[in-house]
């Protein structure tokens, strides 16, 4: 089953956070997948959330994975900001805390808004490199390349042109464009998520972030993103089998556990803020 839990954001700790958890129908609902299945729906039932409403949907097909995402939520409001969660995914118990910091400044302080920012990624750009949705050659690792040096050690931000898909703050007005891109190129069964420069694999064809990365590729967006020292982050993925891998894969990520190291971070405007593109080399 695939829960996306939905955040949406306002302002500070005592915000208050609908929670939204979507629970897809099994592709093949055997005996065993509709145990399971029922065991999640009950799981996510009696899950107790304080900080806000909470929401439970069911879907009564399978929807799949890219679908989870392009239906999981859309901002009416500019002050709305959503995140979405897959089910393997864990996060640190600071991430609300830091990403409250970097929205104060970088967006609830409109002065200081990007209308080209679509994300806060909560994976840190040095935590895990690599993009298994494209073939590419050689494989592309922002934690051993020439950027290795900027992230050594370093506690920064970083705008890139690629996100991350485990954890990350939306930002409204980009996600809705996307939503609406999106359905016009479903409408079109022929339609590929190209890059001029890349080609999608075949082993990732069930993913959603190609069409992102092709939606920002044309609009010219950005995630913001960050460094830690020790390749610590706010957000890892378990790497359960599933759609995207056929087996269990070692996860290698370690969780923000001390937010002292990464509390008084200074926030540059964001014109200062070095910039990498889709080839993960600094452009600005």
């Amino acid at each position: 089953n695939n829960n996306n839990n939905n955040n949406t954001h306002n302002k500070r700790f005592g915000a208050v956070v609908t929670l939204e958890i979507n629970i897809d129908f099994p592709i093949n609902p055997a005996d065993a997948l509709l145990a399971s299945h029922v065991a999640c729906r009950q799981l996510a039932e009696e899950f107790d959330w304080t900080h806000g409403p909470k929401r439970v949907r069911y879907m009564t097909k399978n929807v799949g994975l890219e679908n989870a995402w392009f239906q999981a939520w859309f901002p009416v409001k500019d002050n709305q900001i959503g995140m979405i969660f897959e089910d393997d995914v864990e996060v640190s118990p600071w991430y609300f805390r830091w990403l409250s910091d970097v929205l104060d400044v970088y967006y609830v302080d409109a002065k200081n808004r990007d209308p080209l920012m679509a994300f806060v990624d909560l994976l840190a750009i040095n935590a895990k490199g690599g993009y298994p949705e494209f073939d590419m050659e050689p494989a592309e690792d922002f934690s051993d390349g020439p950027q290795r040096t900027y992230c050594n050690g370093h506690i920064g931000f970083v705008k890139q042109f690629m996100r991350a898909t485990w954890g990350a703050a939306i930002l409204p007005r980009p996600w809705r464009g996307f939503v609406k891109w999106i359905h016009t190129k479903l409408a079109d069964p022929s339609y590929k998520p190209r890059l001029p420069f890349w080609h999608i694999s075949s082993k990732w064809s069930q993913a959603w972030s190609p069409y992102f990365y092709r939606y920002k590729y044309e609009n010219r967006l950005y995630s913001l993103r960050y460094c830690l020292p020790n390749k610590e982050s706010f957000t890892m993925n378990h790497l359960e089998k599933g759609v995207h891998y056929g087996r269990k894969m070692n996860d290698t990520v370690v969780l923000v556990q001390n937010y002292t190291t990464a509390y008084n971070w200074v926030h540059p405007v964001l014109r200062e803020v070095p910039c990498y593109n889709f080839h993960i080399s600094r452009i600005l």
